[in-house]
């Protein structure tokens, strides 16, 4: 691979995962169907507690529209990414601040995770898609039951 290639290549990959985060802030569900494979890994077993599993973007992207707007505003950040392309897989590490923000009588309205994305993407018909995604969480801070009321806020 030429290095203009493996240069482009990796910005539509760094782009690809950046967009999980500002379509799931905006609630833009249907773009995140195009960012990733009909079957994708997902771990998020060190902020959940809940073993990593394969599971359809359809699955993922309901389980995100359900949960994500009970919060009044989320912000994901992804940066410092560090792309490894061999041919048609790549393989991709980033940092991640995730604020999540949701008044509540306790005046403690924000939950924080930070850590390390691991993706992994697959190149299929002329576009990096994602096939794996893990956080490993590195630092949950802030008020751990707005998950909760944000599931709260959401149904009520």
């Amino acid at each position: 691979m030429n290095q203009l290639q493996t240069f482009v290549d990796q910005q539509e990959i760094i782009a690809q995962i950046n967009k999980v985060g500002t379509a799931a802030d905006s609630h833009k569900w249907e773009e995140l169907k195009e960012l990733f494979t009909d079957k994708v890994w997902l771990d998020y077993s060190s902020l959940s507690g809940i073993e990593g599993s394969e599971t359809s973007k359809d699955e993922i992207i309901n389980a995100w529209s359900q949960f994500l707007p009970g919060f009044q505003a989320t912000h994901h950040m992804v940066t410092n990414h560090e792309v490894d392309i061999m041919g048609n897989e790549a393989k991709a590490t980033s940092k991640v601040l995730a604020l999540h923000y949701l008044p509540n009588q306790s005046n403690n309205n924000t939950w924080t995770v930070a850590g390390i994305y691991m993706h992994h993407l697959v190149k299929e018909n002329g576009k990096w898609l994602i096939d794996k995604m893990t956080l490993q969480a590195t630092i949950i801070d802030g008020n751990n039951d707005l998950p909760q009321l944000a599931q709260e806020s959401k149904n009520s």
